[in-house]
């Protein structure tokens, strides 16, 4: 581009399953810039610019990306002026002079994995994020001065290096990711590095479900909240990744006879906090899709009993779920 964002500009709609790599602009944003729409489960990678690297000024929430290899001359390398909720991505091996992984953010900053971003002066990981900052892991970037984080906003229940800043939660131990180097051993060939989290992790099941509502995906689309370490309560983890999880889907279903005059029964996996809608229909063939009833989480897994069909009737009835 002449002036601003090499890849996409000024796009409200979805953005979505694309590779967004190796767009330039010679002042703001080499990926995105001034987007609206949702920015989920894209790869923005290797893209450059003055300001804002890979993402700026966008008012969008930005979901489960991989941020990768972006960098700035100036500030904000990964993520930059972005007032939209930023959740679920890996921000890995992004640079500029400030704020390498993300700048001047001010929307809420949760469960990001943001590791070896590197900044000339300060703030490796982040710099000027006035939004809530929550279940996140912050290790390994680089800078003369503040490496992990400065001038923004106290952390909560997040894993940063070397922090003693204070904040509600906040641990300061190695996250044990599965493999932070790769096979090839490299630590800068950030594709194959492996940001997941190890079964004794010290961020498994130590970041606040608060802060997500609703709790959402994680960035391999698994539910954001699962239980491992505790025997009762099921707690999110901190980063990128969720340990242990699986895809949302149902899992059981059966038909049930009391109390009269019974009905269907379906269960699926479940997180709390989460809301779900019920659907059936007749046939396949059949265009509507009917509304059975708004459920809410019953934790780990939730039912729904379809009493309005008796277990006889001989018409085969399809069902789906939706989370909300």
């Amino acid at each position: 581009a002449e002036y601003k964002a090499g890849g996409l500009f000024d796009c409200d709609g979805i953005i979505k399953g694309n590779i967004i790599n190796a767009n330039n602009s010679p002042t703001l944003a080499g990926g995105l810039a001034h987007c609206g729409g949702t920015i989920e489960d894209n790869i923005i990678s290797a893209n450059s610019a003055n300001w804002g690297g890979g993402i700026g000024d966008c008012s969008a929430a930005i979901l489960r990306n991989i941020i990768i290899r972006n960098t700035a001359t100036d500030g904000a390398g990964g993520v930059g002026g972005c007032d939209g909720i930023i959740r679920s991505n890996v921000i890995v091996g992004n640079s500029a002079g400030w704020g390498a992984g993300l700048g001047a953010c001010a929307g809420m900053i949760l469960n990001n994995t943001i590791t070896r971003n590197s900044a000339t002066e300060d703030g490796g990981g982040l710099y000027l994020c006035s939004g809530d900052i929550a279940n996140c892991i912050i290790w390994g970037n680089m800078a003369p001065a503040d490496a992990q984080l400065a001038n923004s906003s106290v952390p909560t229940y997040s894993c940063i290096q070397d922090w003693d800043g204070g904040g509600e939660g906040n641990i300061a131990l190695d996250p044990q990711f599965v493999d932070p180097n790769g096979p090839d051993n490299n630590f800068n060939t950030y594709e194959d590095n492996d940001y997941r989290l190890l079964p004794d992790s010290p961020c498994v099941d130590e970041g606040t479900n608060s802060a997500l509502t609703p709790p959402g995906l994680d960035l391999d689309g698994n539910l954001r909240i699962a239980r491992w370490k505790y025997p009762i309560f099921a707690i999110v983890d901190m980063g990128a990744y969720e340990y242990n999880s699986r895809p949302f889907a149902v899992t059981h279903f059966d038909f049930v006879t009391i109390p009269w005059p019974g009905g269907r029964r379906l269960t699926w996996n479940s997180q709390p906090n989460d809301t779900y809608t019920v659907w059936f229909r007749y046939s396949l063939q059949a265009p509507e899709w009917y509304e059975v009833k708004t459920v809410t989480s019953g934790g780990e897994t939730t039912s729904c009993t379809d009493k309005g069909f008796l277990i006889w009737n001989w018409r085969t009835l399809f069902y789906r779920v939706e989370m909300e």
